[in-house]
């Protein structure tokens, strides 16, 4: 009797220390998942602020990069130069060259672009007068013909004069933004030429001051990215420069309007992945139908002989 009295005793005592145990288990729960809610929320807010403070620099960190990319280009022609001429000569050639040919490519593109502006509004200008709807009038009868109405082709041109009016408009932010363009081009070179003069003394650097253990896989490194990447880039260049140039004169020859323009797209559109050699050949093909189709024909055999059997099957594989 006494032991059962005992055993009794000690039943609330047990279920005390069982609560008061789940009591201490659950609050250590509760503040683990706060603890944890808390890591992720301080997570979140730091990532926010490197990538806010990442968006302020942006701008600078990607006319660094140019900077680097465009100094690796020049730097071969730089050294080609400077067997016949001092360092300092051979840098000043070699960014007059350069400086050359994106003028010339900037006056080829702009005057273009006015002078295609210029002939569209006053080919508007014309279709609006008087004599110019009695040159469409044929058209807009033929248009009856079909069961098109007269204020249905006003209403089309209509909004036909809007969207090349807003298309129009658009130059004027374009061209607000060129002194902007040219400011960043300007800080582009000054500091690719940073990077001409003093690239080779930064490799030799890194490489003398990188631990003896870790040289041979620095020196691996370096070679390894100046033959891979390097010789992409030039060869990428090459090939979009002789690309340029056969198009052209090819279309110069075959008096295709605007060839030089045309051979301009050709080297920038080159750099763009699978639809590039699409929309030059687009292009071409749609200037040469001013010529007849006897020309379009040839321009179009020519583009695709070109870029399918020169450049990919010839040039590619070679350089």
């Amino acid at each position: 009797m006494k032991e059962e009295r005992d055993m009794s005793a000690n039943t609330p005592a047990t279920a005390q220390g069982e609560t008061a145990t789940d009591e201490l288990s659950s609050s250590r729960g509760r503040r683990r998942k706060l603890i944890t809610a808390l890591m992720i929320l301080a997570f979140l807010a730091i990532i926010a602020i490197a990538l806010y403070a990442l968006s302020l620099i942006a701008g600078a960190v990607i006319l660094l990069l140019v900077s680097a990319l465009l100094a690796y280009i020049i730097y071969p022609l730089v050294q080609f130069l400077q067997r016949r001429l001092r360092r300092s000569l051979a840098i000043s050639v070699a960014y007059l060259l350069i400086a050359g040919a994106l003028a010339g490519v900037m006056f080829i593109v702009t005057s273009a672009l006015i002078r295609q502006s210029t002939s569209l509004a006053q080919t508007i200008q014309f279709l609006l007068s008087p004599a110019g709807e009695r040159q469409i009038q044929p058209l807009i009868g033929f248009l009856e013909k079909l069961g098109i109405t007269n204020d249905q082709v006003a209403q089309s041109k209509n909004h036909l004069l809007s969207q090349v009016l807003a298309a129009l408009s658009g130059l004027f932010p374009f061209l607000s933004g060129l002194f902007t363009n040219i400011i960043n081009l300007i800080v582009v070179i000054t500091l690719s030429v940073y990077f001409v003069v003093d690239g080779p003394r930064i490799l030799g650097w890194l490489r003398l001051k990188t631990p003896v253990t870790r040289r041979d896989t620095i020196n691996f490194l370096l070679h390894a990215l100046d033959q891979s990447l390097g010789g992409y880039l030039r060869g990428t260049l090459l090939i979009a420069l002789l690309g340029a140039l056969a198009t052209g004169v090819g279309l110069a020859l075959l008096h295709v309007p605007y060839a030089a323009l045309l051979g301009t797209l050709f080297f920038f559109l080159y750099f763009v992945p699978v639809i590039g050699a699409y929309v030059i050949g687009a292009l071409c093909i749609l200037a040469a139908l001013s010529q007849g189709w006897v020309v379009t024909l040839i321009v179009a055999v020519y583009i695709t002989l070109l870029q399918s059997i020169v450049i990919g099957q010839i040039l590619s594989p070679r350089i």
